[in-house]
Order: C-alpha cells, then structure tokens, then sequence
C-alpha cells in the first residue's frame, strides 16, 4: 500500500484519475494501465518516484522530510511533479518498450554503433537520456524543478 508523502506523491487511484483524463479509453497507453492490477500500478508508482527522486532539484527540501518535494519554498507538492510521477508510471508500464531500450543499451555497451539489412541502416546514438528524464512527459512536466548541476538555495 502506497503512502503518500513517505513513498509516493499520488496513491493508485489519483493515477487513474489523471490518466482517464489525459489519454483517450482507446490508447494503448490507458488500456495497459487500466489492466495493470493494484499492486502493479503502486510498484511503478514507487519506481517513478524514486527516478524523481534521483533528479538534480532546484533548491532543497524542508528539514526533517522525506521526500524532495515540496521544496522548502512550498506549501504542497506541485500539481506538475504529481503528474509527472503518473506519466512516469506509465511510461514505465510499456516493458516491450523498456526491453527494447535495454537491448539497444547492451549493444552499445558491447561497441554496437549502427546496424544494417539491406536498405535498413539503424544508428545507435551516443546520447541517451535516463531516468525520469528519458520520459518526454516527465520532463516537460519536472523541467522547471530541474537543476542545471550545482546547489542552489
């Protein structure tokens, strides 16, 4: 069972709520989810929230708080970074599409550049975004909470 504010922004049910009002009942995206069972969908709930976590953020937490938001100048968790957090969770639900990435990743660790087949050339290029930031809407949403490397206060 999800808390919020120890091991989560949002509970299971707030993650429904946003994506049945974001994604149409046709998007494959919303039908994985709705067939995700509880238990599943609080797993990838604690994972986005520990990609969240693991950000570079602008300013710090309040003393004595276990997670990073709200920041020291806020009141609550910003609308932004609980949506974030389900975007997140979804975008994590999608394996075929995480398996991928990590094949991709295993051959550029082994030197794989660029693969060919006949027509078909396929480069595997060098930047690769990770964690929360490799879910474009995550980003979008957490870009403005984003740290460009060094402490602030």
């Amino acid at each position: 069972m999800l808390t919020t504010g120890t091991d989560s922004y949002i509970t299971a049910a707030e993650a429904d709520d946003y994506i049945s009002n974001h994604y149409v009942s046709a998007d494959v995206s919303a039908v994985r989810w709705a067939a995700l069972t509880e238990a599943d969908k609080e797993i990838l709930l604690k994972s986005a929230l520990s990609l969240i976590e693991a950000l570079p953020l602008l300013g710090s937490s309040a003393e004595g708080q276990v997670l990073a938001f709200p920041r020291k100048s806020q009141e609550d968790v910003p609308l932004a970074v609980k949506q974030a957090q389900a975007e997140l969770a979804l975008w994590l639900s999608d394996t075929a599409t995480r398996n991928e990435d990590k094949e991709r990743d295993n051959l550029a660790a082994h030197g794989v550049s660029s693969i060919s087949m006949g027509s078909l050339s396929i480069s595997l290029s060098n930047v690769k975004l990770q964690g929360a930031l490799a879910c474009p809407a995550a980003t979008s949403l957490l870009r403005c909470f984003i740290n460009g490397g060094f402490d602030t206060e």
